[in-house]
């Protein structure tokens, strides 16, 4: 079942980032210490849920509809504070349960989403009249460790979730108590609101246009109407579905998910008989149900999964156009209650998108510019390039739709892998483990890690791989066979030895995908290159500063002086910030991964701008001009105005997912501005 989990939006930690560090002497822009959130503070009942956050200063800022929908889409409301913390409501029906049932499936959700979850003793408190759970919760989220509050509380049929997170702070959670403090239940019959539109949207080869959901690699095309509302994002990720789309009916707590895979040949058959076998433990076997399914009527299974509490499951598969589809709805089991036909009025709403159109689509789809990335403190993914500065590698992906991962998301595919990278199309998997081997023996290497396949139930696929030059070290290969459950798969175990460092670029699909293409693997591996150590996040020489990891550069004015102090843990771990002194004021850039794409980099991008303008208004005594200039190619946003007595500009731009804020700060307007223009004829994007 997908009971939300706020985890946290990277993307709001911008919050902490936002200002530059007060410098004495030099006319210091506003601080994190002086700035406020809102005018009037944050004062909010909700019409239909009936709780309230009520009593938070001006430090505080209840997020619009759109900037919650897409930064944390499960949450009924949202409010940020100036420093880095955030609070959250999440509601959903739980008709039936107790309190202890509905708090511990909460904490296995967090557990199962959040890395290094720990959660403390369970505690029950006085709410609202009733009793609520509370315990602390310490997690890691893109390598940044946080400290949660959490508290579940049961209320006219509905669970609700109360969470309060912030970067982990010693000793010090009186944020998280202060939000804790203000949130309530209010008088008055509860109600479902109607679900809100989906924002525009593009992501890996889909997109959504005016609520509707389409796909240019599995075809599906979906729209929310009435009570359904589509799921994309990360509502979709706290399904833990691998899947493309979903769609959820909040009144019922219904959730419908949706995926594909390429089925060439016989892997049609072997896909649908191992959905077929597909079972869970413990289940009790309701029959059938016939649904109508893309146009076509499609036979899904019904089990009753046991638990605190049940669920009820439905799953159901069928194969067009060389792909396989599988489909899956669940819900709360209710004694008494069948969905049975509100979940097959669910899937009836998916739909398979005419070859025309999708190829229409497709070539809509390539024609923008790749804004997906990802960053962590030692790997950057940026306009399909993927850099891993801590093993000195470089991959760049062919053309096509690919989903790259690092960090934490490749070590959930497998614990040992630094890249995971897939192409959507074809099902074809690039998986990157690099480990130290001084005085290995590259053959005897290769011969070693065929030979614990083998082991492992793998055998010789028959063909025979010649090795490969790539960036002139030479890449021995051996194709290797797997007969799995719903697919025979073809393995290239793909080994080389540079500078110390034992890498494997291994290639694994479907063997009716590698017989289709010989050379797809071949193109995978020729984007690989060795840096080695002349790979470096950032270096400052021949008067440029450059910051490979996020993606820009600037040239250091004469007498430039670079600021020696680091970045913070959180800036560190999400992107760099970089200052240099001159004679008569500063220049401080910081750039910070602003979520995955530049979706989500312009929501994040508009908050910073409001916030800016609030705090330089406030400052300044009145309105302080806005004017749009091109910085690196791109538009930023540039606001002038007074930090106490100190003229500042700040300026704001995104490049992909990369949001770039800088301040200058001066002893005068016109310093300012030199300063600016200086730095901006400095200024380049690196792909």
């Amino acid at each position: 079942m997908r009971t939300s989990v706020a985890t946290v939006a990277v993307s709001l930690l911008f919050l902490l980032v936002v200002s530059c560090r007060e410098k004495k002497g030099t006319g210091a822009p506003i601080s994190t210490a002086t700035m406020i959130g809102s005018e009037s503070g944050v004062s909010y009942v909700d019409e239909h849920y009936r709780f309230g956050i009520q009593g938070l200063g001006s430090r505080w800022r209840l997020l619009d509809g759109e900037e919650r929908a897409a930064l944390l889409p499960d949450a009924s409301a949202m409010v940020s504070k100036v420093g880095g913390t955030h609070g959250a409501v999440i509601v959903e029906p739980y008709p039936a349960g107790s309190l202890d049932e509905f708090s511990g499936l909460i904490e296995s959700n967090m557990s199962q989403v959040a890395a290094d979850a720990k959660i403390g003793e369970r505690r029950e408190v006085d709410f609202a009249g009733g009793k609520a759970h509370r315990r602390q919760v310490t997690a890691k989220i893109q390598g940044i460790r946080l400290d949660y509050e959490l508290m579940t509380y049961l209320h006219q049929g509905m669970g609700y979730q109360f969470i309060a997170w912030k970067p982990e702070d010693k000793g010090d959670r009186s944020s998280l108590d202060e939000f804790m403090g203000a949130v309530s239940i209010e008088e008055g019959q509860v109600s479902v609101p109607p679900p809100p539109k989906t924002p525009d949207a593009v992501g890996l080869g889909n997109r959504i246009v005016d609520g509707r959901f389409e796909s240019a690699v599995s075809r599906l095309s979906v729209a929310g109407s009435g009570p359904w509302s589509l799921m994309w994002g990360q509502s979709l990720a706290a399904t833990g579905d691998d899947a493309e789309i979903g769609m959820q009916r909040s009144d019922l707590g219904i959730f419908v998910v949706a995926d594909s895979q390429p089925v060439a040949g016989s892997a049609a058959s072997r896909f649908l008989a191992a959905v077929d076998a597909l079972d869970f433990e413990g289940g009790r076997s309701l029959g059938t149900q016939r649904c109508e399914v893309a146009g076509q009527e499609v036979e899904f299974r019904k089990f009753v999964v046991p638990g605190q509490p049940a669920v009820r499951i439905y799953l159901g598969h069928f194969v067009n156009g060389g792909r396989g589809y599988r489909m899956k709805a669940w819900h709360l089991e209710q004694e008494g209650a069948d969905h049975g036909a509100a979940v097959a009025e669910g899937l009836a709403a998916f739909k398979l998108l005419p070859d025309e159109a999708a190829s229409a689509l497709r070539a809509e789809l390539e024609a923008l510019p790749d804004t997906a990335g990802n960053t962590g403190e030692d790997f950057s993914i940026r306009g399909g390039v993927y850099r891993d500065f801590a093993r000195g590698l470089v991959w760049r992906s062919p053309e096509g739709f690919w989903q790259i991962e690092s960090g934490d998301e490749a070590a959930a595919r497998n614990s040992d892998s630094s890249l995971h990278a897939t192409h959507l199309d074809s099902g074809l998997t690039l998986q990157v483990v690099a480990e130290e081997a001084e005085e290995v023996d590259p053959d005897g290497f290769h011969e070693h890690l065929v030979g614990m396949l083998k082991e492992g139930g793998f055998e010789p696929a028959g063909t025979e791989l010649a090795a490969l030059d790539i960036d002139g070290h030479r890449v021995r290969r051996s194709a290797l066979k797997f007969e799995g459950e719903d697919a025979v798969l073809e393995y290239h175990v793909a080994t080389t030895i540079v500078g110390g460092t034992a890498y494997q670029l291994n290639c694994f699909a479907t063997a009716e995908v590698m017989a289709s293409d010989r050379a797809a693997a071949d193109r995978a591996l020729a984007g690989f290159s060795f840096p080695g150590k002349k790979l470096r996040k950032v270096e400052t020489r021949s008067g440029k500063h450059r910051d490979v990891r996020m993606g820009y550069e600037w040239t250091l004015p004469t007498g430039a002086v670079l600021d020696p102090k680091p970045a913070g843990n959180v800036i560190s771990a999400l992107g760099s910030s970089a200052a240099y002194r001159v004679k008569n004021g500063m220049v401080t850039h910081i750039a910070v991964q602003a979520g995955g794409s530049g979706n989500d980099a312009s929501i994040v991008s508009k908050m910073v701008k409001d916030l800016f303008k609030l705090n330089l208004d406030r400052s300044t005594g009145g309105a302080t001009p806005d004017r749009v200039e091109n910085i690196g190619g791109v538009e930023a946003s540039v606001r002038t105005g007074l930090s106490g007595k100190d003229p500042v500009l700040i300026a704001v731009f995104r490049a992909g997912g990369v949001l770039h804020q800088v301040v200058i700060s001066a002893g005068s307007e016109e310093a300012v501005e030199s300063l600016f223009q200086t730095y901006r004829s400095g200024f380049t994007l690196i792909p």
